[in-house]
C-alpha cells in the first residue's frame, strides 16, 4: 500500500553526519530528485565545514 503526504510527497531521503550525528530529512515527490538533493547536501556540508564528505552509504 503506497502512502502519500497531503503535500504530494511520496518518498523521503535522510542524510546523517556520522561525526556530529546531525540528521536532515527531505520529503521528495519523485526518486529522480535524489541526485540534486545529495549534491546540494554535499555542497552545504563543504561550505559549513570546509571539507567535502569522504563517503556515502
Amino acid at each position: 500500500m503506497e502512502m502519500m503526504a497531503q503535500t504530494g510527497h511520496r518518498y523521503f531521503i535522510t542524510f546523517i553526519d556520522a561525526y556530529s550525528h546531525h540528521l536532515v530529512v527531505r520529503l521528495i515527490k519523485a526518486k529522480d530528485e535524489v541526485l540534486g538533493l545529495t549534491k546540494a547536501y554535499f555542497e552545504r556540508a563543504k561550505v559549513k565545514t570546509g571539507e567535502c564528505p569522504n563517503y556515502l552509504r
